[in-house]
C-alpha cells in the first residue's frame, strides 16, 4: 500500500457510521449501536477519543485492519482493561 493511502481505506470502512464530519479539522464523529467515538483521521494516522461500546471498538479494529494499521491504546486504558480482566497492569 502506498504511503498515505491508509486514511482513505479507514474512511471507507467508517463512512456508514459517520454522523458528523469536519474535514477542516480532520474530524469524524462515528456512531454505532451502543456507542461511538470522536476520530481525528489523516492520510497516515488516526487518533480516537471518547470511544465507548464494544461495537465501536469492533469498527475501529476493522477500519485499522483494512489499512494494515496497529491500534495503540493509551496506558491508562490498558491498565483499566487489565484490572477489569483481573490481571496485573
Amino acid at each position: 500500500m502506498p504511503l498515505g493511502a491508509g486514511g482513505g481505506l479507514v474512511r471507507s470502512v467508517m463512512a456508514p457510521y459517520v454522523s458528523r464530519s469536519e474535514p477542516e479539522h480532520s474530524f469524524l464523529r462515528i456512531v454505532v449501536d451502543g456507542g461511538g467515538a470522536d476520530v481525528y483521521l489523516n492520510d497516515d494516522d488516526m487518533m480516537v477519543n471518547h470511544a465507548g461500546g464494544t461495537a465501536t471498538w469492533d469498527l475501529l479494529v476493522r477500519a485499522a485492519s483494512r489499512a494494515n494499521w496497529t491500534l495503540l491504546p493509551n496506558e491508562l486504558r490498558c491498565q483499566s482493561l487489565a484490572r477489569l480482566r483481573g490481571s496485573p497492569a
